[in-house]
């Protein structure tokens, strides 16, 4: 065990030491005896240690230092953990020879080594010697740690990357040389050809080679006072933990606030909301412009220093607009950003929207992917949904750096399905958002607490939320709601289908198990889904829906949430009355002029279900909305208040038609006729009676409803 360990702290040590060591200096590292290099620091406390390299035959030494914490870790190896390995194999251990490095093939290849005096050291001498200096030993075989096994880690780790990308040890050693550098600037006011030089030197390049083939500006680094050169050489260890955040103290939280502590030095670009225009008209031509509500938030996520922005805005307000912009603008600056969504069925029409519009994108799940399925160049975004965020390789991906923006798209769904996708969302609190400049949650049907539900999920508090609802939502919407038989649904459903005449129809069912019998009995061409199809079938049957000739696609809820298709006319609920959310939901895919109809009868109720007879009411209670002048109620004020309770919802009586619509514009109960008052183009809505659907041999019912919403 301990040599195992003993391996993990090599690797600590060659990511520690501020400039790449060759394997062969690595394995040579001594606490103790003659040619000692491993020291303490006594202002520091850290380890440093000296070096020299054989490659450029010099015999000047060189200083590493190590960071504050992977110097307590091998100052407790040498005090705690090798005295323990000293104990276990006693005075009688004598596995290590003469061949310390474990290079020789056969015995009489081993040197003898002698003491003054012709004495020729034992096994057991050799050993006690080795074991007690050497810093590096697998005790268990004998010999100093081998290169294969220092290197083996490379082919397991990162565990983030696919094996075919990752690098070998003279690839990871050269890439941290170039990144020293490169990004590693100076602390010294001993100018930057010094520092530059000294790079050089502890990457084992002469300086000639640093001038002639790395374009380092010509310096004889021989002439520099050795007190100056250590300085430089400490100076380049320091600026390095600094780089890769190893000397940073990393506090354990509960609960962060809006104002987020990064451990990592935080991605700030220099902006102007000019960019911002920019990338608006390289998608939509010269005549680009935003609402007043639009650019109040893109300003707030571009410009502002808030860390993290909460948004709730209405269905087809333009919630992807409000970061897609943002990340056009940042394409220049090599930044990575992430966007992530509930459904697979929401992947293919984020990541197209994306890409259509000028951004190189990605899938999540690529980059996890341990599969060779081809190479992936750099992106803008990664899309990926929620369950790819909760995965543990994807903190390790992005641990440590810094990232553009964090998109959590229908965020309500993080608190909504944290139970029945409990083992997919365990992860998610324990990403670090510190990483990312902005992190940006959007959303159209939390309602007025329900903001506060995923931010509390992501242990975030004292965050200031965006809320945009201020009037009642889908006034665009005709809404209709019908007390159908059981036996009846599918009848009365394939009716309303044949009358749209235009458009494309989205059927909602509320248990998958209908899903297929339902699309099988409409003996018209359709496209189903559900929850148990393949992630890629389901993506490809929504795309084939999209992007086809097929007019009617029949699914679970999940078929409806953040779908943006505009050919969608008909929005047909079939034995399924959701909560407020849901409806709100299914009711927003009407992008523009268009239909919800609910088909529905006492089993279609349950405890969560929206209030048929006061749909106005429940929806402005979801969203904290204040009662409009003259608005009125279907049913009343206190009309499906208790579901049980609720008379007239036996499948014995006389079915009926709530005329909940109107047309392209105001949204009223049961209108048909509007005259417009005011320069504001105001509805100035009337009632009117309306007939409604008898499906029994009962009498029609005539009901007098007014919605002004």
């Amino acid at each position: 065990m301990i040599d195992e360990l003993a391996t993990l702290l090599m690797w600590m040590v060659y990511f520690s030491c501020g400039s790449p060591y060759r394997f062969p200096e690595l394995l040579t590292l001594k606490y103790a005896g003659d040619d000692r290099n491993v020291f303490l620091d006594d202002k520091s406390r850290c380890i440093q240690l000296l070096t020299t390299y054989s490659k450029v035959r010099g015999y000047k030494k060189i200083i590493k230092m190590l960071d504050k914490r992977t110097s307590n870790y091998v100052f407790y190896f040498i005090m705690v953990l090798r005295p323990i390995q000293i104990d276990i194999v006693g005075k009688e251990y004598d596995k290590i020879g003469p061949d310390i490095f474990g290079e020789a093939i056969y015995s009489d290849e081993e040197v003898p080594l002698h003491f003054e005096g012709d004495e020729t050291l034992t096994n057991d001498k050799i050993s006690a010697s080795i074991i007690r200096s050497y810093l590096f030993v697998d005790v268990a075989k004998g010999r100093l740690i081998k290169d294969t096994t220092f290197f083996s880690m490379l082919k397991k780790y990162p565990e983030s990357v696919r094996d075919t990308q990752r690098l070998n040890f003279r690839e990871l050693r050269h890439a941290m040389i170039a990144i020293i550098r490169k990004y590693i600037k100076t602390d010294s006011d001993l100018g930057q050809t010094l520092w530059d030089a000294m790079k050089e030197l502890l990457s084992a390049h002469s300086v000639r080679t640093g001038r002639e083939v790395y374009g380092v500006d010509p310096f004889s680094i021989e002439s520099v006072e050795p007190s100056t050169a250590g300085e430089l050489q400490l100076g380049v260890a320091r600026m390095w933990h600094a780089w890769i955040h190893l000397d940073v103290t990393i506090r354990a939280a509960p609960r962060s606030s809006g104002q987020i502590e990064s451990a990592t030095p935080p991605f700030r670009p220099n902006v102007s909301l000019k960019d911002i225009f920019q990338a608006g008209q390289s998608i939509y031509g010269r005549g680009f412009k935003l609402s007043q509500d639009q650019l109040l938030l893109v300003s707030e996520i571009y410009l502002s220093t808030t860390p993290v922005i909460p948004i709730q805005a209405p269905t087809g307000f333009g919630k992807t607009l409000l970061f897609e912009l943002p990340m056009l603008a940042l394409r220049k600056k090599n930044v990575v950003s992430f966007v992530f969504v509930p459904y697979n069925t929401l992947l293919g029409d984020m990541s197209q929207r994306l890409q259509r519009d000028g951004l190189r994108v990605g899938f999540v799940r690529d980059l996890l992917s341990d599969d060779p399925v081809g190479r992936h160049d750099f992106c803008d975004v990664y899309v990926g949904i929620f369950d790819n965020m909760g995965r543990s390789d994807f903190r390790l991906l992005i641990e440590g750096a810094s990232l553009g923006m964090l998109v959590i798209d229908e965020c309500h769904n993080l608190y909504d399905e944290r139970d029945f996708r409990a083992s997919g969302f365990r992860g998610i609190p324990a990403v670090p958002l510190s990483n990312f400049w902005k992190v940006v949650l959007l959303t159209a049907t939390a309602g007025k607490e329900g903001l506060k539900r995923p931010l509390d999920f992501l242990n975030l508090e004292d965050v200031e939320i965006w809320d945009m609802i201020t009037e009642m939502p889908l006034k665009h919407v005709e809404k209709t709601f019908e007390k159908v038989k059981q036996g009846q649904l599918d009848t009365i459903a394939l009716q309303y289908i044949n009358e749209q005449q235009d458009g494309k129809v989205i059927v909602v069912l509320g248990e998958k198990a209908r899903v297929e019998e339902f699309a099988l009995n409409l003996d018209i061409d359709c496209i189903w889904v559900h929850g148990d199809l393949e992630a890629k079938e389901k993506v490809k049957r929504i795309q084939n829906f999209k992007n086809q000739d097929t007019k009617v696609l029949v699914g679970t809820k999940l078929v409806c949430e953040g779908i943006d298709i505009a050919e969608v006319r008909l929005v047909l609920l079939v034995g399924y009355m959701p909560p407020v959310s849901t409806y709100i939901q299914m009711a927003g895919r009407l992008r523009k002029a268009g239909r919800c109809v609910t088909l529905w009868n006492k089993r279609s109720l349950h405890k969560d279900s929206m209030r048929v007879r006061n749909y106005a009411k429940a929806i402005r209670e979801f969203y904290g909305l204040e009662e409009e002048a003259g608005e009125e109620t279907a049913g009343g004020e206190n009309a499906g208040e208790e579901i049980e309770g609720e008379p007239g919802l036996d499948d014995d009586e006389t079915t009926g038609v709530m005329g909940l619509g109107d047309d392209e514009t105001s949204g009223g109960i049961g209108t048909r006729d509007q005259e417009t008052t005011g320069d504001l183009g105001i509805a100035d809505v009337q009632p009117e009676n309306i007939p409604l659907r008898d499906t029994h041999d009962n009498t029609s019912q005539m009901m007098s409803c007014e919605d002004r919403t």
